[in-house]
């Protein structure tokens, strides 16, 4: 059994309380890696990544969907 698996087999053992907070984590942690994106590329100029990727990224953000990463 994978590590991925193993923690989807624990997931489904959550409580609804314990489910929203860990949603809560992933959301928070989600806005951690986009912030850290948007300063990778800005600091390397917008060549880090394409500047679309930035400008759609911040979109998702700011409407509350799921960035992609």
């Amino acid at each position: 059994m994978t590590t991925l698996e193993q923690i989807e087999k624990l997931i489904l053992q959550l409580s609804r309380e314990e489910l929203a907070r860990l949603r809560d984590w992933i959301d928070e942690l989600e806005g951690r890696l986009l912030d850290a994106l948007i300063e990778r590329t800005t600091a390397a100029g917008g060549q880090g990544r394409p500047p679309q990727l930035t400008a759609e990224a911040l979109a998702d953000r700011e409407s509350g969907r799921r960035c992609k990463l």
